[in-house]
């Protein structure tokens, strides 16, 4: 301490001298001692603590393209062998599904931060079915196959000439009512005359009962060359395109040996 005055005296800076002496604790009561600063929560795959986080990931698609997304996280979630990331994509500005193997990284969205390996921060809370193409969900099986085959034949000839005639109708629906068993619910004769109605003009329709009722069953082709006759007449005349289609089906009527 008198070096200190000394220096101070002869105009040199002294240091400050220290606030307490070497072994001196002070004297603060413990309601005054300020509480350590609670660490930040860690990041987790919990939906509550996921959902609206922002995030930029680097992502490679199924054909190896990698790109950088802005997203906005919603939910962490596993489906058949793979787990996705769902969430709003700010670059397409849409839902979308990232599937966790193919993140090669993920960024804060706030601070840049590179947030560790992805499979340690998200982890799927909940499992979802398998998600099928639309082009690989099964079919149900046609209901009625051979009454549409017959059907798509009349109709042709019917919009041969632009316009289907309320008589062409009555020859359709009589087809139907007389040719399926008397216990056919009412509700599936009004569908087969909607689908025939939703069929245009087609040369695969008109072929398709053709070898349907001349070369698979054979029983249906008197019926077919009776329809036929009766739709192409049924508006009190008879236009060159169904004259045309008329004809053609007549000439195979005859090589199978009906007429």
């Amino acid at each position: 301490m008198a070096q200190a005055i000394l220096k101070w005296l002869a105009g040199e800076r002294a240091p400050d001298p220290p606030i307490a002496l070497k072994g001196f604790t002070p004297n603060v009561p413990p309601e005054e001692v300020p509480e350590a600063a609670p660490p930040p929560p860690e990041l987790t795959s919990d939906p509550q603590e996921l959902r609206g986080r922002a995030f930029i990931i680097e992502y490679e698609d199924a054909q190896g393209y990698q790109s950088e997304r802005r997203i906005i996280a919603l939910v962490c979630y596993r489906s058949g062998e793979h787990s996705y990331l769902q969430s709003r994509c700010l670059e397409a500005g849409a839902p979308r599904a990232f599937r966790l193997d193919r993140i090669r990284a993920i960024y804060c969205g706030v601070t840049g931060e590179h947030l560790g390996p992805v499979d340690a921060l998200l982890r799927p809370t909940e499992e979802r079915p398998v998600r099928v193409p639309p082009n690989q969900i099964p079919r149900p099986a046609s209901r009625y196959p051979e009454m549409k085959k017959v059907l798509g034949l009349l109709i042709t000839l019917a919009r041969a000439d632009g316009v289907v005639h309320p008589n062409e109708e009555t020859v359709l629906r009589g087809v139907v009512e007389q040719t399926l068993p008397e216990d056919v619910p009412q509700a599936d004769v009004d569908d087969l005359i909607r689908w025939a109605w939703e069929r245009g003009p087609s040369f695969d329709l008109f072929d398709a009962g053709v070898r349907f009722a001349f070369e698979d069953q054979p029983r249906w082709a008197l019926t077919l060359m009776e329809a036929a006759d009766d739709i192409t007449r049924a508006d009190g005349r008879v236009c060159a395109a169904e004259a045309q289609w008329l004809a053609m089906l007549e000439r195979i009527g005859r090589a199978y040996g009906v007429s």
